[in-house]
């Protein structure tokens, strides 16, 4: 570790060396249920035990805007869901309740370190922050509004509400905050129409705002975290199949060249926020001769 004044003068330039080895014997028990009146419909439902490891990346993170809790540890939960699912000709859906829960979960907050020099420093730190809990409900449908010969149109929607907070552990001060990159919401739709050799699609995307840090901060001064403003996206494309041999596509991604984000970086590329791409054009020729 090398540290310098404001005027880039080298204070203390230390090596450390460290040596850490963690053995463990995890047992992970699941049960699962499953019931079915016919060959269409279906009720399910699962409880199993999960188990996050901490990884070399938790332990050795380099960068400006973060410093690691040398005494980091691994993450226990549980997670339990119900649901029914139908497979329709026409219909067909998938809608299930879950609860995830973590016991030590592995967050990030601003905090204060000592420091050589200055005596205390601002950070980011990572480290077990809470206790947390995730309850949802999402489902799945896909629908066929018409189809007739060789012309046929389909719909398909995604959905879900989840909510996730930290609900208490060592540190109490973060209880009732909201997990971080965790969307309230969230919806996505695909209309398709298909007639004869053509094919044409329509996506429209839709995400929740959302925090990035423990303290549910919504500013930072350097971006590294804050806020995730919520986005929606809408891509178009078509195809053309002339033959078995050849086929040409063209696809929009981003039509309507929104402004959005999806994360802010606390190291490469960043530090700070990472920008998506506007709109984006391709154009696709296919040929086969196979």
């Amino acid at each position: 570790n090398i540290f310098t004044d404001l005027a880039g003068n080298i204070m203390l330039d230390t090596i450390y060396h460290t040596s850490d080895m963690r053995k463990r014997s995890v047992i992970l028990p699941g049960i699962s249920f499953s019931y079915k009146n016919n060959s269409i419909v279906e009720f399910y439902a699962n409880a199993v035990e999960n188990y996050r490891a901490i990884n070399f990346s938790d332990i050795q993170i380099r960068n400006l805007g973060v410093v690691v809790d040398p005494e980091i540890e691994d993450e226990s939960g549980l997670n339990i869901d119900f649901g029914f699912r139908r497979n329709g000709q026409r219909i067909s859906f998938d809608i299930s309740a879950f609860m995830l829960k973590y016991t030590n979960k592995i967050g990030v907050y601003p905090t204060v370190i000592d420091d050589p020099v200055f005596g205390e420093k601002p950070v980011f730190l990572r480290s077990n922050v809470s206790d947390a809990r995730t309850i949802g409900l999402e489902g799945l449908t896909s629908y066929t509004i018409y189809t007739k010969a060789q012309t046929s149109l389909n719909i398909l929607i995604s959905a879900s509400v989840m909510r996730g907070k930290y609900i208490g552990g060592d540190n109490s001060i973060f209880t009732d905050n909201e997990i971080e990159n965790i969307p309230n919401g969230t919806f996505r739709s695909v209309l398709t129409y298909v007639r004869n050799k053509t094919k044409t699609s329509v996506q429209w995307n839709w995400v929740a705002s959302q925090f990035t840090d423990a303290t549910n901060s919504t500013y930072d001064p350097n971006a590294v975290y804050g806020e995730i403003p919520s986005y929606s996206i809408l891509d178009f494309s078509f195809n053309y199949s002339y033959n078995k041999n050849f086929s040409i596509a063209l696809k929009f991604n981003n039509l309507l060249n929104k402004f959005y984000f999806t994360r802010r970086a606390s190291g490469y590329p960043g530090p700070g926020i990472i920008p998506s791409d506007g709109r984006n054009i391709r154009l696709s020729l296919v040929f086969n001769n196979l």
